[in-house]
């Protein structure tokens, strides 16, 4: 439609402005194309995957991240024309064209005939292991030295100047977002390499064996139950219940019967199959807390940590187990000086009289109780008084979640005081 009317065809001369939303949309659709043509060479067998793909029963293996193609086929001639053919009628659809200055060829050890397929492709050629979307590809296992881009983020996070100046709230959410996401999104890829002498890999080896006793499976659509790979016949693999030496012992004729009574014990189930633990619904939580020494959980628990502001949690939970840097702490550690309340200005500067026993302080309690209707007494202790509070406070409600904050709060801007 120009002016209102219809138009004939007219050839546009700029194109698409940078930023413009329809961009993002457009490449889409025009590399959906390219995906189908990708699929459609698999199904005929032009395109050969490989051996890992095959073994994994995945169809085709190519990536797309923005305007990168990763492509993972297997290294013979007949694919390599395919794969040429394919991407020269695609440049004649599209106008999307390959940049063979910026594409290169891996190859693993055991391919013949590089030259040749370096030559039909006019591409050169890279070494193993390359990085692609921050991972380290290979063709083998990944080893402890390719790990050491990851070690080297986690250490320049956590020792550079910004992580050495934030406090302690800020650490934490240092390590529960940054460094545990980086860890986590290499080891949703990989499997951790096993290094003798790490502390870290030797703790979780010694809990393996009681982390299997209290895991079991529940069959249902075999689609994520590895028959001969996992111990889904009540802990031990298909191949030890049917080894070689169990069937040698059979008669021929009674190997239908013995199969159908084995198979017996276990329940089909419908849905999904699933990992349980202690024969409930599987969680790293479950399993992390039975091999973990933990404490039991303090009476002022859930008034601290109430999904507020880190800061102030972090510093509440130091001051309710007196391990901030106060008057009678500092004498303790033989720093001999006059330390006096920094709010009333009477008594020894200590955690029970500044966040409760001292006036002004008590003020601070009294007036949110007033306002918000808490019952507040004048206990002898602030962990006594945070528990007291978290009787009043233990429904979970919105309310009471303001409450809670409010309370964290007041013992932050205390403290700052």
């Amino acid at each position: 439609m120009v002016n209102e009317s219809p138009h004939g065809f007219f050839q546009p001369s700029r194109g698409l402005r940078q930023g413009c939303p329809l961009s993002p949309l457009l490449f889409t659709l025009v590399t959906e194309y390219l995906s189908s043509m990708f699929e459609f060479e698999y199904l005929k067998g032009n395109l050969v995957a490989s051996p890992a793909a095959v073994k994994a029963n995945c169809l085709a293996t190519y990536q797309f991240f923005a305007d990168d193609l990763l492509v993972v086929v297997r290294a013979n001639i007949a694919s390599v024309f395919t794969l040429r053919r394919m991407m020269k009628h695609f440049e004649e659809v599209s106008g999307l064209a390959v940049n063979k200055e910026k594409s290169e060829v891996y190859f693993t050890r055991s391919v013949k005939r590089k030259s040749t397929m370096l030559r039909i492709l006019g591409c050169r050629q890279g070494s193993l292991p390359f990085t692609y979307l921050g991972l380290p590809i290979s063709d083998r296992g990944i080893r402890r030295l390719d790990c050491k881009p990851l070690m080297d983020k986690v250490v320049a996070a956590t020792t550079r100047w910004a992580g050495m100046n934030f406090s302690r709230a800020g650490r934490i959410e240092l390590l529960r977002v940054v460094v545990t996401s980086m860890v986590l999104y290499w080891f949703s890829v990989y499997s951790i390499p096993a290094v003798n002498h790490s502390s870290i890999w030797k703790s979780i080896v010694s809990v393996r064996d009681t982390l299997k006793v209290q895991c079991s499976y529940r069959i249902g659509n075999d689609d994520k139950i590895k028959n001969f790979m996992d111990p889904w016949c009540g802990g031990q693999y298909l191949s030890e219940v049917f080894s070689y030496r169990t069937l040698r012992q059979w008669q021929f004729d009674d190997v239908p019967f013995v199969v159908q009574q084995f198979f017996q014990q276990f329940r089909i189930h419908g849905g999904e199959d699933q990992l349980l633990w202690n024969n409930k619904s599987f969680t790293f939580k479950a399993a992390w807390d039975s091999c973990r020494d933990s404490k039991p959980v303090v009476s002022w628990f859930g008034l601290v940590w109430n999904g507020g502001r880190p800061r102030w949690s972090v510093y509440s939970a130091l001051i309710i187990q007196n391990a901030v840097l106060i008057g009678a702490n500092l004498q303790r550690r033989g720093i001999s000086l006059a330390f006096r309340c920094c709010l009333c200005g009477c008594n020894e500067e200590h955690v029970d009289h500044m966040f409760v026993k001292c006036v002004y302080a008590w003020e601070v309690w009294c007036g949110l109780a007033g306002i918000f209707h808490w019952s507040v007494q004048k206990l002898n202790s602030v962990s006594s008084f945070a528990a007291d509070l978290q009787t009043q406070f233990y429904i979970k409600s919105c309310r009471n979640k303001v409450h809670k904050m409010l309370f964290t709060a007041s013992m932050y801007y205390l403290w700052n005081e």
